[in-house]
């Protein structure tokens, strides 16, 4: 039984946490997703989001590596792909939903 004062855990924040760590995951393997955007990410049963369509990923050769090819949804791109500047990781988390979302869901009020 649940401690009386703890409360089950929204899943729209078990959402954004595992969208986090997720991201987090594939930074670590030294991959770039670079089309981070809503259509991406997909839930399963439990609530926990799951990153999809790494079709124009990138294995970066180390994590301080930069990468300068423009790709993703226009609509998505970090300030760094919009001027042409070398971007990292970084622009994953600015991407899409990445930080809009992340903020979002943990600002949903608990069931």
């Amino acid at each position: 039984m649940p401690h009386p004062t703890s409360s089950p855990t929204h899943p729209s924040k078990s959402a954004g946490g595992s969208l986090a760590r997720g991201l987090h995951h594939i930074h670590q393997l030294k991959v770039l997703h670079r089309d981070i955007k809503s259509e991406n990410i997909f839930l399963d049963a439990a609530g926990n989001a799951k990153i999809g369509d790494l079709g124009v990923a990138k294995v970066m050769s180390s994590q301080v590596d930069f990468a300068k090819t423009l790709v993703g949804t226009p609509y998505y791109l970090s300030p760094e792909l919009c001027e042409n500047k070398p971007y990292n990781h970084k622009s994953d988390i600015w991407q899409g939903p990445a930080r809009p979302l992340l903020h979002h869901l943990s600002a949903q009020p608990e069931p």
